[in-house]
C-alpha cells in the first residue's frame, strides 16, 4: 500500500499500468498485471511479500519490442562470437 501511495503523491494516477515480477529470472518466476492503485492488493492475493521487482507505466503494456540480441547465442558481440 505504501508503494501505490508514494505513486500516486509524485503523480502517477491510480489507473497506471503496473505489474510485480516475482523472482525475476528465477525458475519459478512469477508476473502479474495490475495498476498503481491495485499493486497492495495484488500482491496480497498472490501472497507476494519480498523478492519482487515492480515495474510501473506504460512499458507494462508494450508487446510490439524487439526483444535484446545481449544474450542469444547468434548474436557476436564484442567480447564472444555467435555459436549458431
Amino acid at each position: 500500500g505504501k508503494l501505490s501511495e508514494e505513486l500516486m503523491k509524485g503523480g502517477y494516477p491510480g489507473d497506471t499500468p503496473a505489474a510485480i515480477v516475482y523472482k525475476a529470472t528465477w525458475p519459478d518466476e512469477k508476473k502479474f498485471i495490475c495498476t498503481v492503485g491495485t499493486l497492495a492488493k495484488t500482491a496480497a492475493d498472490h501472497n507476494i511479500t519480498k523478492t519482487a521487482l515492480m515495474i510501473i507505466g506504460d512499458a507494462v503494456n508494450a508487446a510490439h519490442y524487439d526483444r535484446s540480441k545481449l544474450y542469444d547465442p547468434s548474436f557476436t558481440t564484442e567480447f564472444r562470437k555467435a555459436t549458431k
